[in-house]
């Protein structure tokens, strides 16, 4: 089988994905719309306010000098402040933990389905939710279950080793670019279930990758770090004090341009390796 050019299947991304990304913002509206509403919606009984003390009450433990200069140094209030919220709130926060994810999930996987039909089909639905949304959403699921599996195991055998904080950062890292690398070669089940792919599965994906891993893997970390002002701009929407249901929204819309050009590069890769046609397919 033949090997992936990494370098051009990047450039071949980056170029298609720069001259489309005003009809990926498009498709995207919508879901940025439905999650604003959502958390507008909290944010108006509480959870805005509730989050934000939590973070001032985290910052505050753990720098205290830099909480007095930033003028919110009084802990005890502001722990006290948010015991009062908490108890008011009562089982909102949870409630809203977990429709945020689901919500997030359900995007993500909505999102990949619209952005895969559009690369091969050149097809501009409208906000649906059909049989192959409801299978990306339970790949997207079943990727999100493992990553937090794997993270949870690791972080369990960080508490039990007493690690340093050096060794720490160096496993985890590794950790995590393992599981980017095995997440990667299984990626090409969402263009096969955008497109009723039947025959391709999860395995076939990671079958047909067998000698071209390594290049994939490395052409994910090109196009995601080639998108890297996105996570200063998410930064920057952090320090700007913007009402939660802004700041929120605008981060979601961060990570969606981010997953539209890791979507398309895996198009591609299903494209090279899968239908074997000229369209769209960088070149060799």
């Amino acid at each position: 089988m033949k090997k992936i050019p990494t370098l051009e299947s990047v450039r071949f991304t980056l170029s298609y994905t720069y001259g489309e990304i005003g009809v990926a913002a498009k498709f995207a509206l919508p879901w940025l719309i439905l999650y604003a509403v959502f958390t507008l919606v909290f944010q108006l009984i509480g959870i805005g306010e509730f989050y934000q003390l939590t973070e001032m009450v985290i910052f505050a433990t753990n720098f205290p000098k830099d909480a007095l200069a930033m003028g919110y140094d009084k802990l005890p209030i502001l722990k006290a402040n948010l015991a009062a919220l908490t108890v008011a709130l009562g089982a909102w926060v949870q409630i809203h933990e977990l429709l945020n994810k689901l919500l997030i999930l359900v995007i993500f996987g909505g999102y990949s389905v619209v952005l895969q039909r559009y690369y091969f089909l050149e097809e501009e639905p409208a906000v649906r939710f059909e049989r192959q949304e409801l299978k990306s959403i339970g790949y997207v699921f079943a990727g999100v279950a493992f990553a937090w599996l794997v993270a949870s195991l690791v972080f369990y055998m960080f508490e039990l080793n007493d690690l340093s904080n050096a060794r720490t950062a160096i496993v985890y890292i590794g950790i995590i670019l393992l599981m980017i690398f095995i997440l990667v070669r299984f990626s090409l089940i969402l263009p096969a279930i955008a497109l009723d792919d039947f025959k391709t599965t999860g395995f076939t994906s990671y079958k047909v990758t067998k000698r071209n891993g390594f290049g994939m893997f490395f052409g994910f970390l090109l196009v995601s770090l080639s998108v890297s002002p996105l996570y200063i701009l998410g930064v920057a929407v952090e320090r700007l004090s913007l009402p939660i249901f802004l700041d929120w929204t605008l981060q979601l819309f961060a990570w969606l341009i981010w997953f539209t050009f890791v979507s398309w590069y895996i198009a591609g890769i299903y494209k090279y390796f899968i239908q074997r046609i000229t369209t769209h397919v960088f070149p060799i």
